[in-house]
């Protein structure tokens, strides 16, 4: 069988390229939509960024001027000589077909792109040096990034801009909602976030056991509990089950020795606290992902196929950033190269899937080596962390020095004071949308969860005497200030 040629038109090349030596107006709409590589033919590839270069520097585009840079070039032998470009005009119909002949070219350009990836993944399948499950997922984002460059958006004038906002703005000022994003779940840090937004990279960082997986956990809950979302949680260092356990002390109030080793039967309480949580998760759109080492591009391909699935996808959180890594030819050798590297495509993963992504993260041993508060440079392995990241937040618990200092200077009014084992800081150090400060968080220790924390009630926050049911919830839909063990959690 004669091997097929790919996918292009001789035509509509000549065309694009006569209509743009036409009309300075027919270029500009050209270069709108098509770039060298778009081209089959590599004498108009060289004819086309020769016209690119002469617009660019707002000269004249004609035989005369295209015929010298390509001779400065060496290149006007290749493209056909001045004969060659000299019948080029003749060749377009019209120069205001430009942009439809263009159209063309970039369709055969995706169809070539499309079939060479289509080559590249049977020679990567026929190889067996990877796992096929990456090989599929590497192919499945290569597709979706192909179908994203057909789709160019085009600029936006302010004013219309301006309208796009205020119809936005009008909708939600008229509706029902309390918050532009999802809700965290937490009052006071929906108060100055205004909930977790669309497209954002969210970076959650602390030291070890600081509770970033319990907080990751009761984000999630809350936003496939209280909203109704579809949550997709990668956890990179604990198997499903490990997840799943946590998942149940928080909702159903039972202490995590009492589910590891069943005791909980034993207590009819506990037992009831544990059926009504059976029935939580029953409906709960949570997903739970445990494969180790997954790369950002898999990571993306699974959420694009759940997406699919759920017809939409709400939230994505990741536990966590440290144990992910690059697979494949581009890896960087250097560690922190690595990780600027998946830093920046979480970025673009929160943007393709439109969605919050909320990243936990280690901190710097150079916390411990002084007092006080972190900062954004102890974030751990790289500062393209804190370059990505929309909103950051530290979880810190404060030293006895700091804690000794702030109850003295009464920092939160009246006989309020803070407490080393039951209260966590969330330091908001980095928002790209609204303000920075802190947020004071109850930690129940007996349940690894966090909740509310009434600033206004408390001389102290709840000791682990409260508990119960599932209390990190929104506006009090799902807590407040806690529950006692023998009442019935709040569903």
């Amino acid at each position: 069988m004669a091997e097929r040629e790919y996918p292009h038109s001789d035509d509509a090349e000549r065309s694009v390229l006569g209509a743009a030596m036409q009309s300075k107006d027919a270029l500009a709409s050209v270069l709108e939509v098509l770039g060298k590589s778009d081209f089959f033919a590599a004498a108009h590839a060289e004819l086309f960024d020769a016209m690119a270069t002469l617009h660019a520097d707002g000269q004249v585009v004609d035989v005369v001027t295209l015929s010298e840079l390509l001779r400065r070039r060496n290149k006007l032998g290749f493209c056909g000589g001045a004969e060659y470009l000299t019948g080029l005009p003749h060749a377009a119909p019209s120069p205001s077909g430009a942009k439809q002949y263009a159209q063309i070219v970039k369709e055969k350009a995706l169809l070539r792109e499309l079939i060479k990836y289509g080559e590249r993944t049977a020679a990567e399948s026929f190889s067996d040096d990877r796992p096929a499950n990456e090989v599929l997922a590497n192919a499945q984002d290569k597709i979706y990034q192909i179908a994203l460059s057909s789709t160019k958006g085009d600029y936006v004038r302010a004013r219309d801009g301006f309208e796009m906002v205020t119809v936005e703005t009008e909708a939600f000022y008229n509706s029902d909602r309390k918050l532009r994003g999802l809700s965290t779940g937490f009052t006071k840090l929906d108060e100055k976030t205004s909930g977790f937004q669309k497209q954002d990279l969210i970076i959650l960082a602390a030291r070890p056991s600081m509770g970033k997986t319990a907080l990751a956990l009761c984000f999630a809950l809350n936003a496939a509990m209280n909203e109704d979302a579809t949550v997709m949680f990668f956890s990179l260092e604990m198997g499903v089950k490990p997840v799943i356990q946590r998942l149940v002390s928080i909702v159903a109030g039972i202490e995590m020795k009492s589910i590891r080793d069943g005791s909980f039967n034993a207590s009819p309480a506990d037992l009831k606290s544990y059926n009504k949580a059976a029935e939580t998760f029953r409906d709960m759109k949570l997903f739970i992902d445990d494969t180790s080492g997954i790369s950002v591009d898999v990571m993306t391909s699974k959420c694009l196929r759940l997406r699919q699935e759920q017809k939409g996808i709400d939230l994505v959180i990741i536990d966590y950033l440290q144990l992910m890594e690059m697979t494949g030819s581009d890896r960087p050798d250097n560690r922190t190269l690595e990780i600027a590297a998946i830093s920046r495509r979480l970025k673009q993963m929160a943007k393709e899937l439109d969605c919050p992504v909320i990243v936990l993260s280690q901190l710097s041993r150079d916390v411990e080596k002084r007092s006080g508060s972190p900062v954004l440079s102890d974030l751990r392995d790289s500062g393209a962390i804190e370059q990505d990241g929309d909103l950051i937040m530290f979880i810190h618990n404060k030293s006895e020095k700091e804690e000794k200092a702030d109850n003295e200077d009464s920092r939160y009014g009246g006989d309020f004071s803070y407490n080393r084992e039951t209260m966590r800081q969330l330091l908001i150090l980095k928002h790209r949308q609204g303000e920075t400060g802190e947020v004071l968080l109850s930690w129940v220790g007996r349940y690894t969860k966090f909740a509310n924390l009434d600033y206004g009630s408390y001389d102290s926050a709840p000791s682990d005497d409260y508990g119960g049911g599932f209390d990190g919830g929104y506006d009090g839909g799902y807590g407040g200030d806690g529950y006692t063990a023998d009442e019935d959690p709040p569903w």
